[in-house]
């Protein structure tokens, strides 16, 4: 399997990630096309279209939403985007949230399924990376299997006085949640989800409005989702108000006793058991409620 690497900054190439690559670059079951580092681009640009053209998966290093990327780098991850090539991006800082000129999110969203993140902030170790490329290898070759969930292109999250969908999930599982939310809306369905764009200070009064005022909830639930206190709170403040809920969960996970003593009565989908998109999709719009927030 071969990996292409997108030469990352300086600070980035003292990472023990990247020095990890560095050190197993040949290794056989998994080799790690690294650009030659103090190169110009147009030395072997010829060399590293072929790179792109061969690899298995494309690994780049996140950046701050504030730092400029390369001009190169967005070459490198369109045309990966464009071939539907399993994209691994590193992040090593809290505040890593895009690549080049993208975001995670867009990318995800360019591209459902093929995106993953390697988060180094939540305890990943660099021996690890191998595994983890494997599985996101697999995970891709499954989304292009069943494109029911393809298109992943998100409308607003809706704003007004009708009946709607509130989406409580990780963010670290957006590349599982986004396309789901893409197809309700495009069935009709009015939705708001959190886009992670307000003010930290203003996230408690934003959340609890829209939860306030929704009429249903859908839970998207995965280990990511345990960890997030701030999605325990969301479920549990929607408990509070008595409002309609179904869990939705990702991949199989251990709740909390107090938790699990809380859900263990509402309606609930386990949607890394369904064998295809349509039969997951077909349970989700038939739980009882939910065709309240649908135009």
């Amino acid at each position: 399997m071969l990996v292409y690497v997108t030469l990352p900054d300086r600070d980035r190439r003292n990472s023990a990630v990247y020095q990890w690559m560095k050190a197993h670059r040949d290794d056989k079951d998994i080799s790690f096309w690294l650009y030659p580092e103090g190169v110009h681009l147009s030395k072997c640009f010829d060399e590293m279209n072929e790179a792109i053209r061969r690899c298995d998966v494309h690994v780049a290093f996140a950046v701050s939403r504030w730092e400029v990327g390369s001009c190169n780098t967005d070459i490198e991850l369109q045309s990966s985007l464009y071939k539907h090539i399993p994209i691994i991006i590193i992040r090593l800082s809290p505040d890593d949230a895009a690549v080049g000129r993208l975001t995670i999110d867009e990318m995800s969203c360019m591209s459902p399924g093929c995106v993953r993140v390697f988060d180094m902030t939540a305890g990943e170790k660099a021996k690890a990376l191998p595994a983890f490329i494997r599985k996101a290898v697999e995970d891709c070759k499954n989304a292009e299997s069943d494109d029911y969930f393809a298109d992943a292109i998100l409308e607003q999250p809706y704003e007004g006085d009708l009946p709607y969908l509130f989406v409580s999930y990780s963010h670290k599982d957006r590349d599982k949640v986004y396309p789901v939310i893409s197809r309700l809306q495009k069935d009709g369905y009015r939705i708001w989800y959190d886009e992670g764009i307000h003010a930290a200070s203003q996230w408690d009064e934003f959340i609890a409005r829209h939860i306030s005022d929704c009429s249903y909830m859908l839970a998207f639930i995965s280990p990511n989702y345990i960890e997030s206190s701030n999605c325990k709170d969301e479920i549990s403040f929607a408990r509070d108000l008595n409002k309609k809920r179904l869990l939705i969960y990702l991949e199989q996970t251990k709740l909390p006793l107090g938790l699990s003593m809380r859900l263990k009565r509402l309606q609930a989908i386990n949607k890394y058991e369904c064998k295809t998109g349509s039969e997951f999709y077909e349970k989700l719009v038939s739980a009882d409620g939910i065709e309240a927030a649908k135009a």
